[in-house]
């Protein structure tokens, strides 16, 4: 048989120096032969892939977004409670303080009541061990000055007032001159605690605590 030619589609392979004279049906020989460079089923290029980072990034970002505006929305809604709350005005000075203890003078409870919460509060007197109310503290009080035909009470100048916000935590020893119904005078000192809260615009005891050291 005939010898084919160089470049021919039956000799599976190249003339290079074919090439080089550069034939256009050289050309076509170099794509058929070369299909590991030139064919696209050989040039398995893989598709270009996103990058899942930013889109996780913009999630983490979306979610704290959404975190603080929730944190910011509750202190909104906090605060704006705590204006609508009365105000109270001027904090108690001594003067309001001693106008209580001159209702405790009058050895009625019924003029001390004003300046006192309702609802459970715990209160501390020289006897029994506690009240844990003011209806409690008013029967105990009330039996427990009934043998006194009159009474005084002053604060000391030890008197020490810390307002803390709508709270106030007082501290002072009292100058007591009760007279028995039998005509005795009894005299002395007795300590003092008190804290006072901002109850609808009006400064309430809340807790109390008078006791005498033991001589």
């Amino acid at each position: 048989g005939r010898r084919p030619q160089n470049g021919s589609a039956s000799t599976g392979k190249l003339n290079y120096s074919s090439v080089r004279c550069g034939k256009r049906s050289n050309l076509i020989a170099l794509w058929r032969d070369f299909p590991l460079f030139f064919s696209p089923s050989y040039a398995k290029i893989p598709p270009t892939r996103e990058n899942p980072m930013p889109k996780h990034r913009f999630a983490i970002a979306l979610c704290l977004l959404t975190l603080a505006a929730c944190f910011a929305q509750a202190g909104f809604a906090q605060t704006k409670k705590s204006d609508a709350k009365k105000s109270a005005g001027p904090i108690p000075d001594k003067a309001f303080l001693q106008k209580f203890w001159d209702g405790w003078s009058t050895l009625n409870p019924d003029n001390t009541a004003q300046y006192y919460a309702t609802g459970p509060h715990t209160y501390f007197d020289i006897a029994p061990l506690k009240y844990n109310s003011w209806d409690e503290y008013k029967k105990g009080a009330s039996a427990l000055v009934a043998s006194y035909k009159s009474a005084k009470f002053t604060l000391n100048d030890d008197l020490a007032i810390h307002p803390h916000g709508d709270l106030v935590w007082i501290t002072s020893t009292v100058s007591e001159e009760m007279t028995t119904k039998a005509g005795k005078v009894e005299m002395g000192n007795f300590r003092w605690t008190a804290i006072f809260e901002n109850v609808d615009g009006k400064w309430l005891n809340v807790h109390e605590h008078v006791s005498e050291p033991l001589q």
